[in-house]
Parts: structure tokens; C-alpha cells; sequence
């Protein structure tokens, strides 16, 4: 069993065609969260984004999602908390696992980029590499980036990590765990009424305009940032890779984010989800190449 997070979860081996160590976590009822984790998989790879590998699964009739472990058992992962509370005073440590910890105002990207820093942390293992991607800061402001681009809300400091290897080396561990992305965590009914509104404060376009990070601009804002502050944030002191990652979205084509959502089965997403998901990737791609003319 795995203990982190607030699913039922579970680690296993499976046979047949898959190999490795597997995750699986089950939907929450009346929720997308497993098409949305499968989703952002593929939609990472469009980009060229490290992420982990997900399939859809079931347990016992359950609907959810599998998971592939990324890194060894020779290895360990060292989360975004166990790295920034040796580093801040009065950061919580990983120990105090209330939910309450998740949300910590001295989550800033500063923070994470001086952690990255300060602990040497390289780029992802195995990746292939893109030109002007120099750094775990480059990458995690592909991260960023990302989290707009699917309304990601769920970037807190168990949801970014970095896999420590034998020895001391560290890398920056792939994006993982999009769940509380793309208004899955909606109601599908509350997806679909969205989509007909009138009310241009119900609509599609204003959710998606309304998601916040888990980062916060400075430790003495109580609220976090939006997911496109964030990005824009990290873009401040990462402008080359921000330009880098904004080009890469750019080049994802329109049949090629089609061809990733009609492969949904409709047992798990209805026509109805499927055009939300369409509707809001279209208005967050739309914000982020805005931002483009700014970084110029």
C-alpha cells in the first residue's frame, strides 16, 4: 500500500505486457481523475516533457489509473519538502503529513529554484535533451508551463521530487500526478452544464482562468498564485527556457491533441468531458502563447 496522497493506492507487478513496479490509484467517485493523469501523459509527451507513464486501469470493478514507477529500487526520491525544510526555517517536514502541510506559503518558485540549486540537482535521467534546456530550473519551468497549459493544481511539494541516486547524485524526477487537472475533479454534470451556460462567469473559460498553483508569490501572500503566475514567475528568471517550452507548446498541433483525447474510451470520459477538456486546453494554450511577445 502506498500511504502518500488521499486515494486508495497500491503498489504491484503486473504480468503480461507491461513491466515494472506499477501504481494504482483509484478514481474518486463521480470524478475524472483517472482520464485526466492518462491525458496529461500523453499531452507531456506532445511537448517533450519528462512525465511518468500512465495507463488506465480498474481494481475489483473500480476505475483508476496505473502508474509506472520511474526510478529503482537502488534509488530514493527526495520530495520538494524534504529538500526546501533543511534549507527554510520552520518549513515543515515531511513528517507532518496533515493535509494542511500541502499548502505552505514558503512554497515559492524562488524557493524551489534555490533548492534545485543548492543541492545540485540535474536534469532528469534518460532524457533526451532539448537546446536551451540547460538545468533542473529550465525543466521545472517546462513544469510550470505544463500545470498552465491543463490547469494543473496540485504542483504542491510532495508533487515534484528529485530521484537520489547512490553516492549523493541527484536528478529531477518526472512530472507526476495530474489528477487535479483539466476541472477533472469536477462532477461530470457540473463539466457539462458549464459547456451551454450563458453566465460567462460559469463558463468554461472562466474555471480555467481561476486555477491556482500550489506555489505562492511570496511567503506573505495567504493565497497562492494562478497557474499562469506561477509560470510567468519562473519565466522571470528562466526567460530562455520559458521562450523554449512556450515554442514547444506552439508546435503541438490541433489533430494531435485531438488524436490524444478521441482515445478516451466514453465509458470513462463522455462526449461531454471530452469537449470541456478541448475547450479549456484551447483557452490556456491561447493565454500562454499571449505571454509569448513579452519574452522577446
Amino acid at each position: 500500500m502506498e500511504q502518500m496522497g488521499s486515494k486508495p493506492k497500491f503498489w504491484y507487478s503486473p504480468k503480461g505486457e507491461l513491466d515494472g513496479r506499477w501504481l494504482f490509484k483509484a478514481a474518486r467517485p463521480e470524478t475524472g481523475d483517472d482520464w485526466s493523469e492518462k491525458i496529461a501523459a500523453e499531452l507531456a509527451t506532445l511537448i517533450g516533457l519528462p512525465c511518468a507513464q500512465v495507463e488506465l486501469g480498474t481494481y475489483l470493478q473500480a476505475r483508476g489509473s496505473i502508474s509506472r514507477k520511474f526510478h529503482t529500487e537502488e534509488t530514493s526520491l527526495a520530495h520538494g519538502n524534504e529538500m526546501l525544510s533543511t534549507m527554510i526555517p520552520n518549513y515543515p517536514r515531511p513528517n507532518e503529513t496533515s493535509h494542511k502541510q500541502l499548502k505552505v506559503r514558503l512554497h515559492t518558485v524562488e524557493a524551489v529554484f534555490q533548492a534545485l540549486e543548492q543541492f545540485q540537482v540535474g536534469l532528469p535521467e534518460g532524457w533526451g535533451g532539448v537546446s536551451g534546456i540547460a538545468s533542473a530550473a529550465d525543466m521545472f519551468t517546462g513544469y510550470l508551463l505544463f500545470d498552465a497549459w491543463i490547469g494543473n493544481t496540485d504542483r504542491h511539494h510532495e508533487n515534484w521530487a528529485c530521484v537520489r541516486q547512490t553516492g549523493g547524485v541527484r536528478a529531477l524526477a518526472p512530472s507526476y500526478d495530474h489528477a487535479a487537472s483539466m476541472g477533472a475533479l469536477l462532477r461530470s454534470e457540473e463539466r457539462a452544464n458549464r459547456l451551454t451556460t450563458k453566465d460567462k462567469n460559469f463558463a468554461v473559460e472562466a474555471y480555467a482562468s481561476k486555477a491556482l498553483s500550489a506555489l505562492h508569490a511570496t511567503p506573505e501572500n495567504p493565497k497562492p498564485m494562478l497557474t499562469l503566475d506561477a509560470f510567468r514567475r519562473a519565466a522571470q528568471y528562466r526567460s530562455t527556457a520559458a521562450r523554449v517550452w512556450l515554442e514547444r507548446l506552439a508546435d503541438v498541433s490541433e489533430d494531435a491533441i485531438e488524436t490524444v483525447l478521441s482515445r478516451m474510451p466514453e465509458r470513462r470520459m463522455s462526449s461531454s468531458d471530452t469537449l470541456f477538456t478541448r475547450r479549456l486546453l484551447a483557452f490556456n494554450r491561447s493565454k500562454l502563447m499571449n505571454l509569448r511577445e513579452d519574452l522577446t
